[in-house]
């Protein structure tokens, strides 16, 4: 008699150092320290991976005496400070410029350094005095407008700037310019639905043109809807 494997949703790994810690946490939690069958503990591994991370696993057979072989694997390769602390450092430094500002770029660049900063804390990684660093290695990413406009808003020149002041700007930058586009792209809209009506006159009538006086033409009015 086969059980209906539980439907659990997890969240995906593809082997992205970057989104271990919480792959590991999630997955522990609702699968590796339950109750579950070795079996079923096997299924849920394999489903909830994609990519290089499914292909270290992908040829060992799906049962209970491969389990705790398969969940060591993804320890023992993925479950790496050094490497984890080195990727997150890096999505940051080699986070593409900015060169068209939109709300979309700001907003992702401003995400980016929260779940980064997030992950090199919880790799034991002392942040806490590289607020100067981050700062310096965002503001090479805005666009010029952003990042003058992040100058105007320093309120103490003379002091260090924290990486919370920074993100917080960013934020505040993200959601005005979702104003703006949305704004921009409102009278876009009403714009294009602005048409003209073409109404001609019916055929049964004799029809003169105002200009040649010939009988025969279709006279057409437009109206623009305003």
């Amino acid at each position: 008699m086969h059980t209906k494997l539980a439907k659990i949703t997890l969240p995906e790994f593809d082997g992205n150092y970057i989104h271990w810690n919480h792959y590991r946490d999630v997955y522990t939690q609702m699968i590796h320290d339950t109750t579950l069958l070795a079996s079923e503990k096997m299924l849920h591994l394999v489903n909830s991976l994609s990519g290089p991370a499914k292909r270290l696993i992908q040829n060992l057979p799906i049962n209970k005496e491969n389990y705790d072989e398969a969940w060591n694997i993804m320890l023992n390769l993925y479950n790496n400070k050094r490497l984890i602390s080195l990727q997150l450092t890096r999505t940051i430094f080699y986070h593409p410029k900015l060169t068209h500002v939109t709300a979309q770029g700001i907003r992702e660049l401003h995400d980016i350094v929260l779940e980064c900063i997030a992950g090199l804390k919880s790799t034991d990684v002392g942040v806490k005095h590289w607020d100067t660093i981050l700062i310096v290695m965002i503001s090479d990413k805005l666009d010029s407008t952003t990042l003058r406009l992040y100058k105007e808003s320093i309120t103490c020149p003379g002091e260090h700037q924290t990486i919370n002041e920074m993100t917080n700007f960013l934020n505040k930058r993200a959601y005005a310019l979702q104003i703006e586009e949305e704004k921009a792209k409102h009278q876009t809209f009403q714009q294009n639905t602005t048409r003209q009506h073409i109404i001609t006159m019916p055929n049964n009538k004799e029809i003169r043109c105002k200009v040649c006086n010939a009988a025969g033409h279709s006279i057409f009015y437009l109206i623009r809807t305003l």
